[in-house]
């Protein structure tokens, strides 16, 4: 009977061994990358510079290791519901998106290093895309808005 249990018990670490990896590391690696970001309402182009985060650790660093973001360029990340800058050096923008690409939440020149935790407010957000502090002004974009995400051509 031990031995039963002890084999039981390496499968069960094996498993969830396995699933951490998966989480940590893989988890939306084969998600599609994108070309161009548009707003559907006023067709004014977001980005289409687009760097994607959709596993654990490449949401954890997202843009701390970055002196800057360039105003044409864009960090899309999912899944992602919540957001902090704590560590960051530049403020930047927050374009919370539900799963169809409307708008749910917007946040203007987030300053940086803050600990405190930005979310959606409950408003079914999906995915973040962080744009360059005065972006949302820019652009002329609001809650509502629909985003069309153009991905990358195969082949």
């Amino acid at each position: 009977m031990t031995s039963w249990l002890g084999s039981v018990m390496q499968l069960i670490g094996a498993g969830l061994g396995f699933y951490l990896f998966y989480v940590f590391f893989l988890q939306g690696r084969h998600s599609k990358d994108f070309r161009a970001v548009i707003n559907t309402r006023n067709g004014r182009l977001v980005s289409e510079k687009i760097s994607t985060a959709t596993t654990f650790v490449r949401r954890s660093t997202g843009l701390l290791n970055h002196a800057g973001l360039p105003r044409d360029e864009a960090l899309f990340l999912s899944p992602a519901r919540r957001i902090h800058t704590c560590g960051m050096r530049f403020p930047i923008d927050l374009v919370f998106v539900e799963r169809h690409g409307h708008i749910v939440r917007l946040f203007e020149r987030l300053e940086p290093t803050r600990t405190q935790v930005v979310h959606d407010g409950g408003r079914r957000a999906c995915a973040v895309l962080e744009l360059a502090a005065g972006r949302i002004e820019e652009l002329d974009l609001r809650e509502g808005d629909q985003l069309q995400f153009l991905p990358v051509s195969e082949g």
